[in-house]
C-alpha cells in the first residue's frame, strides 16, 4: 500500500524473514518437552534466532533472520534440524512473514504518514513491534490534529518528530546494537552474562523489552560489559 501511495521501496536489506510452524501435540507431550515457558534458540543463525512458544496441546516454533542473510527456504531447513522428523509430522499450519527493522526514509508524503510496521518501525534486536506502532501512532495522531486545527498539511513536522523521538534515542542504537549482538555473536553470551546477575546486562534486556526508557541506557550499559562479553564471547 505504502508504495502505490509514491512511497519508495524498501529494499531486502530492510526486512528479516521468518517462518513459524503451529505444532500439534498432546497436553502431556507439551507439558514434558516445554513446560510452561517459553524457549529461545541462539547460534542457529548467526543473524537472528529460533523460539518454542508452548500452548495447551500445541507449540508454535519458529526461526527469523535478516532477509539478506537468510532466504526463507535456507530458514525452513535449519527450523526443520531443530525441530525433527516426529514433530515435522504434526504441523497443521506455516506462517511465513517479512518483518522490518529500518526506518523507511520517507515517513510522510502530502496527507499519507506511515507508522507501525509500514513504516519500518520494529526492533531490529529482538523483532518485536507492539511499542513501536504505539509510539509511531502517537506522534503520527499529534501531527494529524495540528495539521487539522491549522487546517494546513504543512503543519505536520510527522518525519522531524519521528527523528527526535523514534530514530535519535531508541534506532539509532538499535542498529548498533544489532551489530553487536548477532554481527559479533555476543548474544548468547549476554544472556549467560544476566543469569549470573550482571545487573548492566539485565537492566540493558529490559530497557530492550519494555522501551520505558531511550535504548541510548540500554547501549551504555551493554558497553560498560563489554570486557565481560568479549572475554568469554
Amino acid at each position: 500500500m505504502a508504495s502505490k501511495l509514491g512511497f519508495p521501496k524498501p529494499s531486502t536489506k530492510d526486512f528479516a524473514a521468518s517462518i513459524q510452524y503451529h505444532i500439534q501435540l498432546t497436553e502431556e507431550q507439551v507439558d514434558s518437552e516445554y513446560g510452561d515457558r517459553v524457549h529461545f534458540y541462539f547460534g542457529v543463525v548467526k543473524w537472528g534466532y529460533a523460539w518454542a512458544f508452548p500452548k495447551r496441546t500445541q507449540v508454535a516454533a519458529g526461526i527469523l533472520s535478516v532477509a539478506s542473510e537468510e532466504r526463507l527456504q535456507s530458514l525452513k531447513a535449519k527450523l526443520d534440524g531443530v525441530l525433527g522428523l516426529e514433530k515435522l509430522r504434526n504441523v497443521v499450519r506455516v506462517e511465513k512473514h517479512l518483518i522490518p527493522h529500518r526506518l523507511r526514509p520517507r515517513l510522510q508524503l502530502d496527507c499519507a504518514l506511515l507508522v507501525g510496521d509500514t513504516a519500518g518501525a520494529a526492533n531490529p534486536v529482538h523483532w518485536g513491534g507492539i511499542w513501536h506502532a504505539r509510539k509511531t501512532a502517537e506522534v503520527a495522531a499529534r501531527n494529524v490534529a495540528r495539521a487539522l486545527e491549522q487546517e494546513n498539511p504543512a503543519a505536520s513536522a510527522y518525519e522531524h518528530e519521528m527523528r527526535r523521538e523514534v530514530y535519535a534515542p531508541y534506532f539509532r542504537y538499535d542498529l548498533v546494537m544489532q551489530k553487536m549482538m548477532y554481527g559479533m555473536g555476543l548474544m548468547r553470551r549476554a544472556l549467560a552474562l544476566a543469569a549470573e546477575g550482571n545487573m548492566d546486562v539485565i537492566e540493558a534486556i529490559d530497557i530492550l523489552l519494555t522501551s520505558l526508557e531511550p535504548h541510548s541506557k540500554a547501549f551504555w550499559k551493554l558497553l560498560k560489559a563489554a570486557p565481560r562479553l568479549l572475554l568469554k564471547a
